[in-house]
């Protein structure tokens, strides 16, 4: 029988763990886990989009969000006709419009969402922040 052994809600990941005594002595044990210390298995407490690798899917998504503004405009630099800057102008736009309704945390559970400010390790870079 496993047991919820740890839960670590700053990593946000429930452990369950199975009894030693129980685990040691089944017979399939060989097939399931080498440890002597019972079989662990994780099990995130959130669901995936508001996951760590959720936040760091939609940070790379903005990313490549953002090149379709600047290269647009970085492309404006040299000498153009005033046909180019319109399309170059308004291909930037489009991406920017695009945009507007993914720029919050809109879905995410009011208890789930973090800044970076309450996430600091300690006083001395939560202060740096403000």
């Amino acid at each position: 029988m496993a047991l919820a052994d740890v839960v670590r809600p700053q990593h946000r990941v429930m452990r369950y763990r199975a009894s030693p005594v129980v685990c040691n002595s089944c017979p399939v044990k060989a097939t399931c886990t080498t440890s002597d210390h019972g079989r662990e298995i994780t099990r995130e407490i959130d669901p995936w989009p508001y996951s760590d690798a959720g936040r760091f899917h939609r940070g790379i998504a903005c990313f490549v969000a953002a090149l379709g503004v600047l290269m647009p405009l970085a492309m404006l630099i040299g000498q153009h006709t005033p046909m180019d800057v319109l399309v170059l102008g308004g291909a930037a736009m489009l991406v920017a419009l695009s945009g507007l309704p993914w720029r919050g945390t809109f879905g995410i559970p009011r208890r789930m969402h973090r800044s970076i400010c309450r996430t600091a390790p300690d006083w001395r870079t939560r202060r740096l922040l403000r």
